[in-house]
């Protein structure tokens, strides 16, 4: 059986031989879905080149005695239909209801559209390519066509143990983010999580139900985001909180929403762009709940880095106000603890703030009670939180008692295990190692001692390099 060329019109036949639906023709092929719609529509006006049609070629090999009878039954007969194009409109583009070339869509309700509406399409389009095929199989087919559609639509509702686990697998990732960020590791999990509840969504039908899986799949995105941005990969946090702003909305979780937006401002602020912070603060809108806390702290932190001092103290005064009214309760907890604004985090944003304005007395003092939330030893892990509070704690008190003093405080951070240190830390240093060149004591041995203990541990890593005696 030699097919001289493969069009559409071959392809349809084909499909139609194997009795797929087009995803599982995709698959087997090794194309998108996309591909095969647009080869179907387009019959006999697109020629496949020589890497599909080879493929095509060996599918058409393997096929059994009945498919093959089936399949030269359907290409004889595909010469005699007319065409799918009319006047350069793809009909197969054109959903019934709405206006063709005006530009006029028809709106998906929040929520998403449980009967999946374009594979209904797809699936009511099979007939298409029937005609000449004798009565019994037109019937066979019509029917295994309106079965295929009825699953299409019909799809069973959420497993509660399903969405349970899916749920306590996001709290458990949150949690050992927030206490033991091996983020490597988070982050093969948290892909492995995010997929399971995409397939999920692919399945359910129920409105009820694809929002408890929006939750999750946004909640399992921002974490993504924060992961992604401590292995330093800015470009594809900033995606993965797309994803999340997107998947929020769609479940009408303004809280969730409102998260996303100060995960965004947390890592364009770490990659010095405050600018595009405080337009992801004022895009975030109302600032209620524990997003709101974050948003002012980072908004405080984005004025400090512009050199604006008066908002930035407006800010902070702003973030302090907003904390003695807000009851310490909020929606997002469920999720996890990283989705929570606690009082060492509130503390640790309030002395980033005040070591970019130079107030060194008060960044030591929220340093200090950074530490006092945690209370480390030896034997515990640190928390990001906690390491780069010790670095703003070094820092300050640099500039207060001398090196001798911030080395003291600095080491402890530099014992942190190797999967702990992460950009963040890297910035921080850079910040205490600039500050010390300059200090008067630099070329003291206590000076020289803490240089040397900085440069060891950025060699010692990766993420940040010495060039010409300075951290690049």
């Amino acid at each position: 059986m030699a097919i001289i060329k493969w069009t559409g019109l071959e392809v349809a036949a084909l499909r139609m031989a194997l009795r797929d639906t087009q995803e599982q023709f995709a698959d087997r092929i090794g194309c998108s879905v996309e591909a095969v719609g647009k080869w179907e529509r387009r019959g006999a006006g697109i020629v496949l080149g020589a890497k599909y049609s080879e493929c095509m070629d060996t599918a058409c090999r393997r096929l059994d005695d009945e498919q093959k009878a089936r399949f030269a039954q359907l290409t004889a007969c595909t010469s005699e239909l007319p065409s799918q194009k009319s006047e350069g409109l793809d009909l197969a583009d054109v959903v019934p209801g709405s206006h063709a070339g005006t530009g006029s869509e028809v709106p998906a309700h929040d929520g998403g559209d449980p009967t999946n509406r374009r594979e209904a399409l797809q699936v009511l389009g099979i007939s298409a390519l029937s005609g000449g095929v004798s009565i019994a199989g037109l019937v066979n087919d019509a029917a295994r066509e309106s079965t295929v559609l009825m699953n299409a639509v019909e799809r069973s509702p959420a497993d509660p143990d399903s969405l349970h686990d899916a749920a306590e697998d996001l709290y458990r990732l949150a949690s050992d983010y927030a206490t033991d960020p091996d983020v490597a590791r988070i982050f093969v999990r948290l892909t492995a999580l995010r997929d399971q509840i995409a397939a999920a969504i692919q399945r359910i039908g129920r409105v009820a139900d694809l929002r408890d899986l929006y939750v999750l799949f946004s909640a399992t995105c921002v974490l993504l985001a924060s992961v992604s941005h401590d292995l330093a990969e800015p470009q594809a946090a900033m995606a993965q909180a797309r994803a999340a702003s997107r998947f929020a909305e769609l479940a009408g979780h303004r809280a969730l929403l409102s998260w996303v937006f100060c995960t965004r401002a947390m890592i364009a602020s770490w990659w010095g762009r405050p600018g595009q912070v405080l337009r992801e603060v004022d895009r975030a809108g109302a600032k209620y709940g524990v997003a709101g806390l974050r948003l002012r702290g980072l908004e405080a932190r984005a004025h400090a880095q512009c050199g604006n001092r008066e908002s930035a103290l407006a800010a902070l005064h702003a973030a302090r106000s907003h904390r003695e009214r807000w009851p310490g309760q909020d929606e997002l907890a469920d999720l996890g603890p990283i989705f929570t604004f606690s009082s060492a985090r509130q503390h640790y944003y309030d002395a980033t703030t005040f070591a970019r304005l130079g107030d060194w007395k008060k960044a030591e003092r929220e340093a200090e009670a950074v530490v006092g939330c945690y209370r480390p030893n030896p034997a515990s892990s640190w928390p990001v939180t906690l390491t780069l509070a010790q670095a703003d704690l070094a820092r300050a008190r640099l500039h207060i008692e001398g090196p001798r003093v911030a080395l003291d405080t600095l080491l402890p951070a530099l014992e942190v295990s190797a999967v702990q240190r992460l950009p963040q830390f890297h910035v921080a240093l850079r910040a205490i190692h600039k500050d010390l060149l300059s200090h008067p004591a630099a070329a003291d041995p206590d000076g020289r001692m803490m240089l040397d203990a900085i440069r060891t541990f950025a060699m010692d890593t990766t993420t940040t390099k010495v060039e010409d005696g300075r951290l690049a």
